[in-house]
């Protein structure tokens, strides 16, 4: 069963609700934040409402599952689990924080986070991030979490991995 609470001792993070379209909508707006991601900066609160009903189906079935990040009592972004592969026991995550909340640790809370999840909670082998060649801080936040590159998946992409084992 996918856990919908997880905590740190600075972070909480919940399954992303309707309730939390208006700041989703600000971060998933913000083209700084969207800038290596696989959309396009949004225009309209209706398009975070879309996002989040498509989330919240993906957790009822189990297909994947986002989670809003609160730090200080405030949402500042969403991160989580964006494919599970449940035979081959592996998952590809991914994260996002609005740039005021960069440079504090948060995101390497936030990926250790993640991968504990995947291993302890979920039975998972492994954890991949796709990243776009160009985002090095991500790079740099993976690898300091452990991960290695994999493989270069497209000519913008790097994929990087973490094992059970390392």
């Amino acid at each position: 069963m996918i856990p919908t609470l997880l905590k740190t001792k600075r972070l909480t993070l919940t399954p992303v609700q309707l309730s939390e379209a208006t700041v989703l909508y600000n971060v998933w707006s913000n083209s700084t934040v969207t800038k290596y991601m696989n959309i396009a900066p949004f225009e309209s609160l209706q398009q975070a409402k879309e996002m989040i009903a498509f989330f919240e189906e993906s957790l009822l079935t189990e297909k994947a599952v986002r989670y809003a990040i609160y730090y200080q009592n405030n949402c500042i972004g969403s991160c989580g689990f964006n494919c599970f592969d449940w035979q081959a026991k592996e998952t590809e995550i991914g994260y996002e924080i609005l740039p005021t909340f960069w440079n504090l640790g948060l995101g390497t809370e936030i990926v250790a986070l993640l991968c504990q999840t995947a291993f302890e909670k979920l039975g998972l082998e492994t954890v991949f991030a796709s990243i776009e060649k160009e985002n090095t801080a991500s790079k740099k936040l993976v690898k300091k979490c452990g991960f290695q590159l994999a493989t270069e998946q497209h000519s913008t992409l790097e994929v990087y991995r973490k094992s059970h084992t390392n």
